[in-house]
């Protein structure tokens, strides 16, 4: 098996492609831009599959979906090209439109953000290709990602690759398919050879002077073993999606992500806090900031070091994903809230709920509506004995009293120690590095021990 490997992400790549020739797949070449992918394929002549990244088109802050969205179906659409075999390695969630254009091109295989798989699944997806009724969740895009503006003349971008054997018909067909927006790209292809010489493709700029996103981190975990039974890993590579939502209004869930959020930044990390609820909070925590008495119309501000996202319709929270180490999720009522997709692919479920034994079937009402099995609920403003009656009560989850603060930018002792107890399973790990406080305290610890043996040898060397 021949493949090629589509990635901005060049030492994921490399991992990857070591990962295939240990079970003796060829990797043909390395892509690392969407503009190189035309040039490789043209070199090639035995390519099986493609396993494609959907960073490819990224330039700074443009994403460039649409452009790759486009390029994809110009080469599904090539007859020297249409028998290659795509596996996506998907940074966006089901819904998300550029997945529905893969899948109306043919493309089944999905690999999403968050799961982890190994070299043995990709294999098998391009040996013997996802079903339709796996991939058929992925069909119907949200109305709510933005896209493109026009429904008619979708492909705003588009290659067309013509061969020279082609009959005059079909070239004079192609010629009166020719829009001022969409330029026709004429590959010869000689009789004798059977590569194919494609012309130098002229690209769209990315955005000029706009700020450039932070460096996106890779957040794809490749399981060394087989397993048909893939579980999440808690060990996370990139951003850890935190979700905290709550049973009925008024249980806290703001407070408790906004401090939840200061812990994170005070433990060293880099955290996003996102309103994903319709209260608007965070406009008046930004007024409030600014001291001004009128909403402010800037999506987004920095305030305790954190940076906050506030609600917006159409906003893609999937565009800040593997930018920060931590991003926090303030759903709200989780019924009421447009992002209760985010809150089922969160790695880490936090529900918040009231201890008052009367208000119990909240929870029961809550578990029988989601069904969630990974959840845990938040106690706020109660003790540890009721979330140990609590705790009882559910059986299966696991139950935390959260402390009262007088603010929600200020950890209560009791409060930090049981985000720490939350945290401990699910590591950020970005660029080779575990992000962790834990793991801060440890280097310190060794560095600090490295000193004291060097401060003992040389004392040892003084007085010999």
């Amino acid at each position: 098996m021949n493949l090629i490997i589509a990635t901005s992400n060049v030492d994921f790549a490399k991992k990857l492609r070591e990962g295939f020739q240990n079970k003796d797949v060829n990797v043909l070449e390395i892509v690392t831009c969407l503009e190189d992918l035309f040039g490789v394929l043209s070199k090639q002549t035995n390519v099986d599959g493609i396993l494609l990244k959907t960073d490819l088109a990224i330039k700074g802050n443009d994403h460039r979906l649409e452009m790759l969205s486009d390029s994809i179906l110009s080469l599904r659409k090539t007859p020297e090209f249409e028998n290659i075999v795509f596996s996506i390695l998907t940074d966006y969630p089901e819904g998300h439109p550029l997945l529905a254009e893969f899948f109306g091109m043919g493309i089944y295989n999905f690999f999403s953000r968050g799961s982890a798989f190994n070299i043995d699944n990709l294999i098998q997806s391009f040996e013997n290709p996802m079903s339709f009724s796996i991939a058929v969740k992925y069909r119907d895009p949200n109305p709510e990602f933005a896209w493109r503006r026009l429904n008619i003349n979708p492909q705003t971008y588009h290659h067309k690759f013509e061969s020279t054997k082609r009959e005059d018909v079909q070239e004079e067909k192609a010629e009166q398919l020719k829009t001022p927006e969409v330029e026709e790209m004429v590959v010869e292809q000689p009789k004798e050879k059977k590569t194919i010489k494609l012309p130098q493709l002229s690209f769209p700029k990315p955005k000029v002077g706009t700020p450039e996103d932070k460096q996106l981190e890779e957040e794809w975990f490749l399981n060394s073993q087989q397993n048909d039974d893939v579980k999440v890993i808690a060990s996370v590579v990139g951003s850890v999606i935190i979700s905290v939502a709550s049973v009925r209004e008024h249980m806290g869930a703001t407070n408790t992500a906004i401090n939840l959020a200061k812990y994170l930044k005070e433990t060293g990390h880099d955290v996003a806090l996102v309103e994903a609820n319709r209260s608007l909070d965070f406009d008046r925590i930004h007024s409030l900031k600014e001291a001004e008495n009128l909403a402010i119309d800037d999506m987004e501000f920095t305030f305790q070091g954190i940076d906050h996202f506030k609600f917006r319709e159409g906003f893609d929270v999937g565009r800040i994903y593997q930018t920060y180490q931590y991003i926090v999720l303030d759903m709200g009522v989780l019924e009421d809230s447009p992002y209760k997709d985010e809150f089922l692919r969160s790695h880490i479920k936090l529900v918040c709920a009231s201890g008052d034994e009367w208000k119990h079937y909240w929870i029961e009402e809550f578990l029988l509506n989601h069904q969630s099995k990974d959840v845990t609920f938040l106690l706020p403003c109660t003790n540890i004995s009721i979330a140990e009656n609590v705790a009882y009560r559910l059986k299966n989850f696991d139950v935390y009293s959260l402390e009262k603060n007088e603010s929600p930018y200020k950890v209560p002792e009791e409060s930090a120690i049981t985000y720490a107890a939350i945290l401990r399973d699910h590591q950020a790990y970005v660029g080779g590095r575990t992000l962790t406080s834990q793991n801060q305290v440890l280097r310190t610890v060794l560095a600090t021990a490295a000193v004291m043996f060097v401060l003992f040898l040389l004392v040892m060397f003084i007085f010999k």
